[in-house]
């Protein structure tokens, strides 16, 4: 008995010194514990979700924010999987009788985590039917931490719907066709992968790399030059406009001219480029696309002379989709 006490001591203090001597190895560790209950509820649960069994998901979602609301308070560490648990189930959650069993979970962790965008979106769509009030509320908080977010138009639109209340009605409109401050998807520090409606990019071939160059200054519903500088005389071998913008767009190129040291040297119409948009559609003229995390457009123009360019200047009119076709959001 002795020696396997001594032995498990030994091995416990053995464990505490290689924590102690190596920060990645102890950072592994406890990033792996605290991450560990996100797996094994959803777990749990996941046999309930595949055959959208909601009294035998709930019961695992409830204890799961019981854990993470003993562990600490607003904020803590095990809030992000709690989180990423419950957006999951929520997903499943199609019928009204089905959301509106979140309710109380959701205002739960809602003070866990009261800026989080997609719980305040969650609960405005759990009250939707319930309180419409309460679900606009919910909205316009999710508003104030990330404005230009599509699904919180899409949400206000079906709510709205059948209100008579048309000056509420245009304000929502007008908002969702201005709203353009966004952040990172998932807040990651990618610029080309934003939620934002506020950055373009060139894209071209040099070798076997891809250059870009940035232009921050997109304006919604407006014709605009946007320039690109290139620094430096460049063959601009297959070019691509990446729009890092949240999607629902339509995108109409009026022409785009070449520069070089000062001087116009070609100049192409909108009926000259030919354009083959990643993930969108062309359709009337005018690039469509509803891809949230943005759209690259490939260009092809004709007759373009090698290693000349050093700056590049693209009109275009970007505009976001109507939600619908009324009077009021269609205008």
């Amino acid at each position: 008995m002795k020696k396997i006490v001594l032995i498990i001591f030994i091995t416990v203090l053995f464990g505490i010194l290689v924590m102690l001597a190596q920060p990645r190895a102890r950072h592994i560790v406890f990033s792996g514990i605290v991450a560990f209950p996100e797996f094994a509820f959803m777990q749990s649960m996941r046999g309930g979700l595949v055959t959208r069994e909601f009294d035998r998901v709930m019961p695992w979602l409830y204890k799961h924010y019981e854990l993470a609301d003993a562990y600490g308070g607003e904020k803590n560490r095990l809030t992000p999987g709690l989180l990423e648990n419950v957006k999951k189930a929520y997903k499943v959650a199609v019928l009204k009788e089905e959301r509106e069993r979140f309710i109380d979970l959701l205002e739960k962790i809602y003070l866990l985590n009261p800026q989080n965008i997609d719980v305040n979106i969650m609960l405005a769509g759990a009250y939707q039917f319930a309180d419409e009030k309460k679900s606009l509320s919910y909205l316009k908080n999710a508003r104030k931490i990330l404005p230009s977010d599509q699904r919180i138009f899409h949400l206000a639109n079906i709510i709205l719907r059948d209100s008579e209340n048309s000056e509420k009605k245009k304000l929502w409109c007008n908002a969702y066709r201005t709203e353009q401050f966004g952040d990172y998807e998932e807040y990651r520090a990618a610029t080309l992968l934003g939620t934002g409606y506020r950055r373009i990019a060139l894209e071209f071939t040099n070798g076997a790399n891809r250059h870009l160059f940035l232009n921050e200054g997109v304006q919604l519903g407006k014709r605009i030059k946007y320039e690109f500088i290139l620094g430096e005389l460049d063959e601009l071998a297959s070019p691509s406009l990446r729009f890092a913008v949240g999607g629902g767009l339509e995108i109409f190129f009026h022409n785009i001219q070449l520069f070089s040291e000062g001087r116009l040297i070609q100049s192409y119409t909108g009926d000259a480029i030919s354009l083959y948009p990643e993930t969108g559609y062309f359709i009337d003229g005018r690039i469509i696309s509803s891809n949230p995390l943005g759209e690259n457009v490939y260009i092809e123009l004709p007759g373009v002379r090698p290693s000349v360019t050093d700056k590049v200047v693209v009109e275009l009119t970007i505009s976001k989709l109507a939600l619908n076709n009324s009077s009021l959001c269609s205008a």
